[in-house]
């Protein structure tokens, strides 16, 4: 079985949209943490982190996101 590519554009009218926006700001603090995290780690071992140990972290991270975001 081939597995396909499909597409979906997302149309939301204003109300929908500013939630998205809203959503938006912690997942991106939340990535901008684990990528600065790993290149911290990179420079200081020379060997990025594993998977397990930015899973281990990521609660920590997440409540960090929940208190810039109020």
């Amino acid at each position: 079985m081939r597995h396909r590519n499909v597409p979906y554009r997302l149309y939301p009218n204003m109300a929908p949209a500013e939630r998205l926006l809203e959503m938006r700001g912690p997942h991106q603090r939340l990535y901008n943490t684990a990528l600065e995290e790993g290149m911290r780690i990179y420079q200081e071992t020379g060997e990025g982190p594993s998977f397990a140990a930015q899973r281990q972290d990521l609660p920590q991270w997440r409540t960090g996101a929940r208190a810039l975001r109020g």
